[in-house]
């Protein structure tokens, strides 16, 4: 199994997420290098809120019959277009209300799968106070994007120890 088919399986367990008393979809997910997130979304558009994009990188060192050591980028995308809402109501609409919920529930699956052990993620968020630079802007259309960037150990065919 390769470590895609991991992330898809896991993200298809997770229940539909939304803001409350607003939508509520399941994550859709896709993977490939960075340049091609603009592609899809060009592509698919509003049909696919949240996103959750993966860009895995194997790391060449490691006992590969066993575990191959991984360096990902994941990022969570959600639209909003509405242009006046203040800093505090898009960070509390987009980030705490389905970003990171969307991040929690994605970790908690993937640990269930025992082939993913992620150390240490360090995440960011695509959002500044002018509300300009920092987000994705594709057919006019604004993305916040929760970004996870994370190293760690993909087991294909043993299960971790620890996820």
């Amino acid at each position: 199994m390769i470590i895609e088919q991991v992330f898809r399986k896991a993200i298809m367990a997770m229940p539909e997420l939304g803001p409350e008393g607003g939508w509520s979809k399941t994550a859709k997910f896709e993977f490939g290098p960075a340049d091609d997130l603009g592609k899809f979304i060009e592509r698919y558009g509003e049909d696919h809120y949240p996103l959750i994009w993966l860009t895995p990188t194997i790391v060449p060192s490691g006992d590969f019959e066993v575990y191959f050591p991984v360096e990902a980028v994941v990022n969570i995308c959600t639209r909003e277009t509405r242009k006046e809402l203040l800093n505090t109501e898009r960070t509390d609409l987009t980030y705490e209300q389905v970003l990171l919920p969307v991040w929690e529930s994605m970790r908690k699956q993937l640990r269930k799968t025992r082939q993913v052990a992620i150390d240490g993620p360090s995440i960011s968020r695509q959002f500044t106070g002018d509300y300009k630079e920092g987000e994705l802007q594709l057919h006019g259309e604004i993305w916040d994007v929760l970004t996870v960037t994370f190293t760690g150990l993909f087991y294909p065919e043993l299960t971790c120890k620890n996820g």
